[in-house]
C-alpha cells in the first residue's frame, strides 16, 4: 500500500501522508512531480513517470539539484521537459495514451506542505 511504502522512506522532512497522497494524485494528473527539500534537505527533485504499452509505470526520469541554485520557475520548466521526454519514451514503448496527463502541478515544500504552483504554458 502507499502508506506502507511512504512509512518505509527515509525523509529528511516528511510531509503528512495526506499530502503525499495528494501529491501522487496530482502527479498522475499532471505527469510530473517536484519535491523541494522534503526527501533530501536542500535538494529539489523532479520526476516524471514513463508508462509501458500496458499503461503501467515501467521507468521514471529523475533529475535533482541544489534548491538554492535554481528558482521555482526554472524547476517547473525542467519538470515540463522531463514530462515531455517521459511521454516520448512511453510512446516508444508502445503506450498509446502517454500524452494524456494534464492538470495542476503540485510541489511539496518542507515549510508549507503541499502547495499548488501556476501551470506552465
Amino acid at each position: 500500500t502507499l502508506e506502507r511504502k511512504f512509512r518505509g522512506l527515509r525523509w529528511d522532512v516528511a510531509p503528512s501522508l495526506s499530502t503525499c497522497r495528494a501529491e501522487v494524485e496530482t502527479t498522475r494528473q499532471r505527469g510530473f512531480s517536484i519535491d523541494e527539500g522534503n526527501y533530501i534537505r536542500g535538494m529539489t527533485i523532479c520526476s516524471a513517470p514513463v508508462f509501458d504499452s500496458h499503461g503501467r509505470m515501467s521507468h521514471a526520469l529523475i533529475t535533482l539539484g541544489l534548491s538554492e541554485q535554481m528558482r521555482r520557475a526554472r524547476w517547473l520548466e525542467v519538470a515540463e521537459e522531463l514530462k515531455e521526454r517521459a511521454v516520448a519514451i512511453g510512446t516508444h514503448l508502445g503506450n498509446p495514451v502517454a500524452d494524456q496527463v494534464q492538470g495542476p502541478v503540485a510541489t511539496t515544500r518542507k515549510s508549507a506542505g503541499a502547495r499548488r504552483a501556476p501551470a506552465v504554458k
